[in-house]
């Protein structure tokens, strides 16, 4: 009996306690636009589909190819952020489904937050990875 809770638990219960937003999910805008970005961004960093599952599951390596990887999600053609790094509320939600303000609130509050940081790859970096930290897993996005 306790072999079958424990299984029960590992199987079905810690997959679903992390739950990355699926594709079908993705607003239109998004879908017309991200594998563009996930294209780009993967030739120019040339981070592994093993170190970008890690960041999907939650899990962040110090490794410089996925930080990379994921500045350029976030800076690709300036679409999500301005000039002073902050972010572009608008576009955010124009990006997303309806009903993720949340997510845009975390991502806000999750740049100001890291505002200090003077390199850019790192400010992303712990800027995502505050993301992570402060949004439901429901509502957590990795390309």
């Amino acid at each position: 009996m306790v072999k079958g809770v424990l299984l029960f638990v590992v199987v079905c219960l810690i997959p679903s306690a992390f739950s990355l937003v699926q594709e079908d999910q993705y607003a239109p805008t998004l879908l017309a636009i991200y594998k563009d970005f996930l294209q780009r961004c993967k030739m120019y960093t040339g981070v592994t589909e093993d170190l970008i599952k890690q960041v999907r599951e939650g899990n962040f390596p110090e490794d410089n190819s996925i930080k990379r990887y994921n500045d350029c999600l976030w800076t690709h053609h300036n679409y999500l952020i301005k000039p002073d790094r902050s972010i572009d509320e608008r576009k955010a939600k124009y990006l997303l489904p309806k009903g993720s303000d949340p997510i845009v609130q975390v991502v806000v509050k999750c740049n100001s937050d890291n505002a200090g940081e003077a390199n850019d790859t790192e400010f992303f970096w712990k800027m995502h990875k505050c993301y992570h930290a402060n949004i439901d897993s429901s509502m957590y996005y990795f390309l």
